[in-house]
């Protein structure tokens, strides 16, 4: 019973030996990676010495990863340039009472937080950057009219993120 190219006459619990280790990763994941040179007997082996299959899910697909951290960072921007639009329609008078702004305000800022938080938890990539901009929105918060130049501070600070979730992304 040959079980992979170098391991021939190998028995069923050397099959067992060998590919238990992989059981912390789903079978959808590693039986692709079971390539032809792999006998069936061996992962026949590995199945019946398993049963039922304890597969916990383990992702370790850069792609996967890279995807992941790409959502959460458009995510991330996406919330706090809708947080930052809300201090934009309240210096420019759009919300008819002060009650109807803090609650856009306190809406945004739940979202840019939860989105923010993802970053921050994992501490790599563009969380200096991520803090950066979170700041510089909420010091719009504080103010009752529009500071010169806020914007292109925002903007900056947004550049900035930018740029360091592209080098982040770029490393996977």
């Amino acid at each position: 019973m040959g079980i992979a190219p170098g391991h021939e006459g190998l028995g069923r619990s050397a099959a067992v030996a060998l590919l238990s280790p992989l059981l912390i990763f789903p079978k959808r994941v590693v039986l692709p990676l079971l390539d032809s040179r792999w006998s069936c007997q061996g992962v026949s082996a590995l199945q019946h010495a398993q049963q039922p299959w304890r597969w916990k899910v383990a992702a370790h697909d850069r792609t996967q990863i890279y995807l992941a951290h790409r959502e959460t960072y458009a995510r991330f921007l996406t919330a706090t340039d809708a947080e930052a639009r809300c201090d934009w329609h309240r210096w420019r008078g759009d919300y008819a009472e002060k009650r109807e702004a803090v609650a856009a305000i306190d809406a945004a800022y739940t979202t840019t937080q939860s989105a923010f938080n993802l970053i921050d938890l994992e501490g790599i990539g563009p969380s200096k950057e991520a803090e950066q901009l979170v700041a510089c929105i909420r010091f719009m918060h504080e103010q009752d009219e529009e500071p010169e130049g806020i914007w292109e501070t925002f903007k900056g600070y947004r550049a900035q993120f930018v740029e360091a979730a592209r080098e982040h992304l770029g490393g996977h």
